[in-house]
């Protein structure tokens, strides 16, 4: 997952993660990710990080 917008916003909810930005929203689960980049600035939620810190560690 590449986060390369300006102003996007990272949480947590019901176990996924979700991306707001000026185009709307979208879920993803943290099964299907290998890795997050963070690319502009970005805000992320504490929970946001510790789902990827959970699910990295159970790979």
């Amino acid at each position: 997952l590449v986060l390369d917008t300006k102003g996007l916003e990272v949480i947590k909810k019901d176990g996924v993660f979700h991306i707001k930005g000026e185009k709307g929203s979208k879920a993803i689960s943290p099964a299907k990710l290998d890795s997050i980049a963070i690319t502009a600035s970005v805000m992320i939620s504490s929970d946001a990080i510790a789902l990827a810190i959970q699910h990295q560690a159970s790979t």
